[in-house]
């Protein structure tokens, strides 16, 4: 079965063209939100998110093995799972990344969100995953500064 290399989150990266080295920008290991009055917290926000998931192939896999990978995020408060990706693939090289150009999901309250790479081969029932934490806080409420109020005379507008 394939090795778990690492998996990672990331606002920006670079693949070089050649070498095929990745670069990682602003890594996302923790978010600060505030939620609305209806704790709409499931919906999707504006932050860009870069998940890339490695795995090394194991001598006993050979080339021509099917693997199925899954990607997913266990929400900080339910626990739940909810699964974010899914592909099948064969090994053509001794490593194989997943990446995964989003933005960050949705999320159920304070707590850690775990993304979690899977793989398996084609048709088993068990996974191999390997896990990558996000820490998820709410921000205390702002007090809103306002400016002294002013009464406006009716007749006068």
């Amino acid at each position: 079965m394939p090795r778990p290399l690492f998996i990672i989150c990331s606002e920006h990266m670079s693949i070089d063209r050649d070498s095929e080295f990745v670069s990682l920008f602003r890594l996302v290991e923790a978010v600060t939100f505030q939620p609305d009055e209806e704790q709409k917290l499931l919906e999707d926000t504006d932050l860009p998110l870069k998940i890339i998931s490695a795995w090394m192939r194991e001598e006993a896999d050979d080339f021509e093995t099917d693997f199925e990978f899954r990607l997913g995020r266990r929400l900080p408060t339910s626990g739940r799972f909810v699964v974010m990706k899914t592909e099948e693939f064969r090994f053509k090289k001794s490593f194989h990344r997943f990446i995964a150009n989003t933005i960050f999901p949705g999320y159920d309250g304070e707590g850690i969100m775990w993304f979690v790479g899977q793989v398996r081969k084609k048709g088993e029932a068990e996974w191999i995953s390997h896990e990558y934490p996000v820490i998820m806080k709410a921000s205390e409420p702002e007090e809103i500064e306002t400016g002294d109020e002013v009464e406006i005379d009716e007749k006068d507008s």
